[in-house]
């Protein structure tokens, strides 16, 4: 596929400038002050409920066959919505700050080695990240009308700019807590460059936006259970490094951050071909709602995946080691059994990439909601009871469980019931899509 052909191109860039960010980061403050700072530096993946679900709604709309009267009717209120929660978000950025205390919620200690002006920092890396959320638009638009490469190549900036504010920061001496904003300024970058490429497709005027009549009915119906999607999983991928920062030392922190520079790359492969997959079957529910791919054809998709998760899993486990000796000036050298828990999460998730953008229509998304539920709970009830004795391997290990057992598997036999209806039910009838179609779906 055209989208994870283009992941494979920027892949380098991205691992190189991530890797980059985690040298420069650990040779300015330490250890201690690099652990600290990663956590801020993952805040964008802390808060995607600031989005309220409503991305899911615009992929759809651009790809399943809808009116342009209906497309800016959806948004208009989708940007309404966002720019109010961007409002909100801000609003209890400070007042965490003020009463309750970010480091504090992040387990950071009030003396050194955390890096001083911390709790400013993540103040201002929340209200950056809250700028980009109803920019974020741009980005769904261009996954709906089927380029998906795009927001790859796109994606990539991400990476560049973090790099960049990290190495201003290192060379203008400034405090080693100015990288906590870092990641948010990319992010921001990111989505005013798809935002501009999208911009031909949104036929949106600012007079839209403040007309109650351009108004889509139902537009958070789909948006709630996407809400309750992202939010879980949300916790379900980042509590770690919460439960590790809480219940286990500053080494055990770095190394898993560590880790985690490896794997998402390479967990982004995989999201996106999922990514191209979604407006295909939006689409083909939108032609025709006796519309579907074959079992044979799904099998061999969730294969792929699989596979291609596989084949990261090994690569994490022999680079895992090297690359953490390398960026950290041999301060951090992870054990075998990190590297297997990071993998093992890789192929539990390539595993859940098909069935998670087939499982797209209000239905589908419902049942995705209940799996995160699950899945999160799960994932930090056990993460919580590991960290003591096994670390940041017994967290990483509880993850992929909570992933294959409350996700991936009830989900892939909920994709294949679904088309055996489709095939044997009344409606039967469903169209019978081969690999090679699949394919040019994602180019």
């Amino acid at each position: 596929m055209r989208s994870a052909g283009a992941r494979v191109l920027v892949l380098p860039i991205s691992g190189v400038c991530s890797l980059a960010t985690t040298a420069v980061a650990i040779d300015y403050g330490g250890i201690d002050s690099y652990a600290a700072i990663s956590v801020v530096l993952a805040i964008a993946l802390l808060l995607p409920f600031a989005d309220l679900g409503l991305g899911a709604g615009v992929i759809n709309a651009y790809s399943d066959g809808r009116g342009p009267d209906d497309r800016r009717d959806l948004l208009a209120s989708t940007v309404r919505l966002l720019v109010l929660s961007a409002s909100l978000l801000v609003v209890a950025a400070i007042l965490v700050s003020v009463f309750v205390s970010w480091s504090r919620l992040f387990g950071f200690s009030e003396e050194p080695p955390t890096p001083s002006g911390i709790e400013g920092a993540i103040v201002l890396a929340v209200v950056i990240f809250a700028i980009s959320v109803p920019l974020g638009v741009g980005q769904r638009i261009l996954i709906g009308i089927g380029k998906n490469h795009y927001v790859v190549f796109a994606g990539a900036i991400t990476s560049v700019v973090t790099l960049l504010v990290v190495v201003v920061v290192s060379v203008a001496g400034l405090p080693s807590a100015f990288m906590a904003v870092a990641a948010a300024v990319g992010v921001l970058v990111s989505s005013l460059v798809m935002l501009r490429l999208a911009w031909s497709s949104i036929d949106l005027r600012f007079a839209d936006l403040i007309d109650r009549r351009r108004r889509a009915r139902g537009v958070l119906s789909l948006g709630a259970y996407m809400l309750c999607v992202s939010c879980f999983l949300a916790i379900l991928f980042q509590s770690g490094r919460l439960i590790i920062s809480h219940l286990c030392d500053d080494y055990q922190l770095a190394s898993y951050s560590i880790a985690m520079q490896l794997y998402l790359p390479a967990v982004s492969i995989l999201g996106s071909a999922g990514f191209a997959l979604w407006p295909m079957f939006a689409g083909r529910r939108g032609r025709a709602s006796t519309g579907g791919v074959s079992q044979v054809s799904f099998t061999k998709l969730v294969g792929i995946m699989v596979a291609l998760g596989s084949a990261g899993c090994i690569a994490l486990v022999f680079v895992l080691p090297l690359v953490s000796r390398v960026v950290s000036g041999h301060s951090v050298d992870p054990p075998l059994s990190l590297g297997l828990g990071v993998g093992a999460l890789l192929v539990a998730q390539s595993a859940q990439v098909v069935p998670g953008m087939y499982l797209t229509d209000l239905a589908g998304m419902r049942f995705q909601a209940v799996c995160a539920i699950l899945a999160a709970t799960s994932a930090v009830l056990l993460g919580v009871y590991v960290a003591g004795p096994f670390g940041a391997t017994g967290v990483v290990f509880a993850t992929a469980a909570a992933v294959f057992l409350f996700q991936a598997a009830p989900s892939t036999v909920r994709m294949w019931l679904r088309e055996r209806s489709l095939r044997y039910g009344p409606s039967s009838g469903a169209l019978n899509v081969d690999l090679s179609l699949t394919s040019k779906g994602g180019k």
